[in-house]
Protein backbone atom coordinates (compact mmCIF):
# COMPACT_ATOMS: atom_id res chain seq x y z
CA UNK A 1 0.00 0.00 0.00
CA UNK A 2 1.35 3.56 -0.82
CA UNK A 3 1.35 6.17 1.26
CA UNK A 4 1.19 8.93 -1.51
CA UNK A 5 -1.74 11.26 -1.57
CA UNK A 6 -3.80 11.90 -4.15
CA UNK A 7 -3.32 15.42 -6.07
CA UNK A 8 -6.25 17.71 -5.74
CA UNK A 9 -5.23 20.98 -8.01
CA UNK A 10 -8.23 23.83 -7.34
CA UNK A 11 -9.49 25.68 -9.65
CA UNK A 12 -8.13 28.71 -8.28
CA UNK A 13 -5.13 27.60 -8.77
CA UNK A 14 -5.57 26.51 -12.45
CA UNK A 15 -6.82 29.69 -13.13
CA UNK A 16 -3.31 31.89 -11.22
CA UNK A 17 -1.36 29.19 -13.77
CA UNK A 18 -3.35 30.29 -16.68
CA UNK A 19 -3.34 33.96 -15.49
CA UNK A 20 0.13 34.06 -15.12
CA UNK A 21 0.81 31.98 -18.37
CA UNK A 22 -1.06 34.35 -20.07
CA UNK A 23 0.57 37.39 -18.61
CA UNK A 24 4.27 35.65 -19.87
CA UNK A 25 3.09 35.20 -22.84
CA UNK A 26 2.07 38.80 -24.28
CA UNK A 27 6.39 39.23 -23.96
CA UNK A 28 7.78 35.81 -24.68
CA UNK A 29 5.19 32.86 -25.91
CA UNK A 30 7.97 30.10 -25.68
CA UNK A 31 8.80 31.06 -22.02
CA UNK A 32 5.11 31.11 -21.16
CA UNK A 33 4.77 27.85 -22.50
CA UNK A 34 8.13 26.37 -20.59
CA UNK A 35 7.37 28.00 -17.18
CA UNK A 36 3.31 26.15 -17.06
CA UNK A 37 5.69 23.17 -17.72
CA UNK A 38 7.75 23.37 -14.94
CA UNK A 39 5.42 24.69 -12.35
CA UNK A 40 3.11 21.49 -13.64
CA UNK A 41 5.88 19.59 -13.04
CA UNK A 42 7.07 20.63 -9.26
CA UNK A 43 3.41 20.49 -8.28
CA UNK A 44 3.04 16.72 -9.31
CA UNK A 45 6.03 16.21 -7.63
CA UNK A 46 4.45 17.26 -3.98
CA UNK A 47 2.82 14.15 -3.16
CA UNK A 48 5.69 12.62 -3.47
CA UNK A 49 7.49 14.82 -0.38
CA UNK A 50 4.82 16.99 0.49
CA UNK A 51 6.25 18.01 3.91
CA UNK A 52 9.77 19.88 2.09
CA UNK A 53 7.28 22.94 1.67
CA UNK A 54 7.70 26.10 3.62
CA UNK A 55 5.05 25.75 6.83
CA UNK A 56 2.53 29.14 6.63
CA UNK A 57 0.04 27.39 8.98
CA UNK A 58 -3.13 29.93 10.38
CA UNK A 59 -5.86 29.00 12.77
CA UNK A 60 -8.34 28.27 9.87
CA UNK A 61 -5.46 26.18 7.66
CA UNK A 62 -2.99 24.43 9.93
CA UNK A 63 -1.87 22.30 7.40
CA UNK A 64 -0.88 25.22 4.94
CA UNK A 65 2.41 25.07 3.36
CA UNK A 66 4.01 26.75 0.45
CA UNK A 67 7.18 25.49 -2.44
CA UNK A 68 9.09 27.91 -4.30
CA UNK A 69 9.56 26.79 -8.01
CA UNK A 70 12.59 28.51 -9.52
CA UNK A 71 12.58 29.62 -12.85
CA UNK A 72 14.92 31.87 -14.64
CA UNK A 73 15.97 34.75 -12.31
CA UNK A 74 13.05 34.68 -10.07
CA UNK A 75 10.67 31.74 -9.81
CA UNK A 76 7.07 30.72 -8.72
CA UNK A 77 5.09 30.43 -4.78
CA UNK A 78 2.99 27.24 -4.72
CA UNK A 79 0.73 27.34 -1.49
CA UNK A 80 -0.79 23.92 -0.71
CA UNK A 81 -2.93 22.05 2.34
CA UNK A 82 -1.17 18.24 3.28
CA UNK A 83 -4.38 16.43 3.86
CA UNK A 84 -4.00 12.72 5.57
CA UNK A 85 -5.05 11.67 1.97
CA UNK A 86 -4.80 14.71 -0.17
CA UNK A 87 -2.62 17.46 -1.59
CA UNK A 88 -4.64 20.32 -2.21
CA UNK A 89 -3.04 23.15 -4.32
CA UNK A 90 -4.53 26.21 -3.34
CA UNK A 91 -2.43 29.51 -5.26
CA UNK A 92 0.14 29.79 -7.49
CA UNK A 93 2.37 33.04 -7.85
CA UNK A 94 4.95 34.83 -9.52
CA UNK A 95 7.60 35.84 -7.09
CA UNK A 96 8.06 39.19 -7.67
CA UNK A 97 3.99 39.22 -7.44
CA UNK A 98 2.79 41.86 -4.80
CA UNK A 99 0.75 39.17 -2.48
CA UNK A 100 -0.21 39.29 1.06
CA UNK A 101 0.14 36.29 3.22
CA UNK A 102 -3.02 34.42 4.73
Amino acid sequence: MSNLRKLKIFPEAVADLERLREFIKIHNPTAANRSAKSIREAIHKIPHQPFLGHPIATIENPELRERFIPFGKSGYWVEYLVKPEEIHIVKIWHSRENREKP
